[in-house]
């Protein structure tokens, strides 16, 4: 496995590097949009420079791989729009090795996976999605791209997740229900009847 280069240094990164050190990945340092920040170290690993930098940008793919871990989704999307446009280099996945995956589940790239959650069999993820902490993802789950899932969601078997929706903390989507593109969903919040389509 080739070293990781994250790129972003807010939240997701900072989760991004304990679940691929704890799948025992060298992470070869940060990217981030502040210039002032270069050769500041989070955990035992540097900020190198910016997430512009093409010196940088130039080594993914040959010398090293990518995570993307931007803050804001939009943000997030139009980075990886730009950047795949000009130099189209896949992204692997981080999955904590204390989430469950079924067998037959299906994944796209760069996507996040964190601790203690748990993806039924038949389920289908797209790229770029964020899966956080202690979530339950039900039989035959669809989820398309750049979907954030806060911490203790549960989603419920046969359920379709549209691109950008945002599933705030605890909540729960029942089995079958669509959830439509952008649609956020506030924490706590039981979703009975689907919603944006």
């Amino acid at each position: 496995m080739q070293p990781i280069i994250i790129i972003g240094t807010g939240r997701k990164g900072r989760i991004a590097l304990e679940i691929l050190q704890a799948n025992q990945i060298t992470v070869y340092g940060f990217l981030d949009d502040d210039n002032s920040r270069e050769g500041d170290i989070i955990g035992n690993v540097p900020i190198l420079g910016s997430q512009k930098d093409p010196i940088f940008l130039g080594m993914l793919g040959e010398k090293c791989a990518a995570f993307v871990a931007l803050e804001d989704s939009t943000e997030q999307k139009n980075y990886i729009q730009k950047w795949q446009k000009e130099n189209p280099i896949p992204t692997l996945n981080a999955i904590h090795p204390h989430a469950y995956l079924a067998s037959q589940v299906s994944l796209g790239e760069g996507n996040l996976i964190n601790l203690l959650s748990s993806i039924g069999t038949e389920v289908k993820i797209g790229s770029y999605n964020t899966v956080e902490e202690q979530v339950v993802i039900g039989q035959a789950v669809q989820i398309d791209n750049h979907v954030h899932i806060c911490p203790g969601t549960i989603i419920g078997g046969g359920a379709i997740i549209h691109s950008g929706a945002q599933i705030g903390a605890g909540a729960i989507v029942m089995n079958d229900i669509t959830i439509g593109e952008n649609v956020s969903i506030p924490t706590g919040k039981v979703i009975q009847e689907s919603i944006g389509i």
